[in-house]
């Protein structure tokens, strides 16, 4: 079941949080809304569930008019589920009876199943007060699967949950949504939770889907520093093209900009090259080392008094050695100087 927005405007007073937003969601895919706050994620989500009024634009489910303007039948009678960061369980209801509720009786084997499911077998009888975040989580996520619904709404589901417990419950929330081929989006400003869950992800910002696209497509071309600098640990560094390449101390990148340009070059950790090298050859100096179990973090520093971060394996490399640094032709990339577009 595909879910589609179109033309989608909201204002709260003054300010605008959707402007004539265009987005679909194809049938069994999950799809991750990611951005800071305030770029419109979460309202889009309330929208499409009939939680907060439809101002401007269409929602439809295949191609039936889902919702629009004097036309938005009430939460219950639309075929979405929805899963809050807050989990909203009724605490004077069992856990099974928060699964169960809004079913028709007689649904004692659909929970039972739903809890081995999300691995809580035998928590019928408990309290939402007897269990930890995660376990409420499981149980939120069990009740909105209940009724089956055609789309799967989730509002930053796991932002309040250890990191440890975060990642079983990313990939346990993707396994059951892919296993029952439920159409589904999923609200974070996380991008490695993005990553570890979207089939699709669209970045928001101010409104607006800025890019959209698998996961290895915004990694590998983002259109905006801004994109660039939400996936993987990033350093800018100002420049300006010359003959083609953006230049910094450490290195320089290719860039199709005209000659002159005031840019800024992102240089992802992966594309971060150092070794030790001659006095002639070389261009900064390692002032700090440190040992991370797996790796060392080395700190380096140009000429000029700029520093760069590198992580290396090479155990050989001391604070005082002089050292080359270079960038690698993926994972660097040079974008107008304050131009976020």
């Amino acid at each position: 079941m595909s879910l589609t927005f179109k033309n989608l405007s909201h204002r709260y007073k003054d300010t605008l949080v959707l402007d004539s937003l265009d987005l679909k969601v194809c049938e069994g895919e999950i799809l991750c809304l990611l951005g800071p706050s305030g770029s419109g994620k979460s309202t889009l989500l309330r929208i499409a569930a009939g939680l907060v009024p439809l101002q401007s634009g269409e929602i439809y489910l295949n191609h039936a008019l889902l919702a629009a303007p004097g036309r938005e039948p009430p939460p219950e009678q639309r075929p979405i589920g929805m899963v809050f960061q807050d989990h909203a369980l009724f605490p004077h209801r069992t856990v099974a009876e928060n699964i169960a509720f809004g079913l028709p009786p007689g649904n004692d084997a659909l929970v039972s199943k739903l809890l081995d499911q999300v691995g809580l077998e035998g928590f019928e009888q408990r309290y939402p007060h007897t269990l930890s975040g995660g376990q409420q989580q499981r149980v939120a996520l069990a009740r909105a699967l209940a009724p089956a619904p055609r789309v799967m709404m989730l509002d930053e589901p796991f932002a309040s949950i250890d990191t440890g417990l975060r990642e079983q419950l990313q990939s346990l929330t993707r396994a059951l949504l892919k296993a029952s081929n439920t159409t589904s989006i999923i609200v974070t400003h996380d991008a490695n939770e993005a990553l570890a869950l979207a089939d699709e992800i669209a970045v928001l910002e101010h409104g607006k889907v800025r890019q959209s696209g698998s996961a290895d497509q915004l990694w590998q071309h983002p259109k905006t520093r801004a994109i660039a600098q939400m996936f993987g640990r990033t350093q800018v560094f100002s420049s300006q093209v010359e003959n083609g390449y953006a230049s910094s101390p450490f290195g320089r990148v290719h860039s199709d900009l005209d000659d002159g340009t005031e840019c800024e070059v992102v240089v992802r950790e992966e594309a971060l090259q150092c070794q030790k090298s001659s006095l002639e050859q070389a261009n900064a100096q390692i002032v700090e080392r440190r040992f991370m179990g797996e790796f060392y973090v080395i700190e380096v520093e140009s000429d000029d008094g700029r520093r760069l971060v590198i992580t290396t394996k090479d155990n050989d490399l001391a604070v005082g050695d002089r050292v080359l640094t270079g960038f690698a032709d993926t994972g660097a990339f040079v974008y107008i100087k304050n131009d976020s577009h």
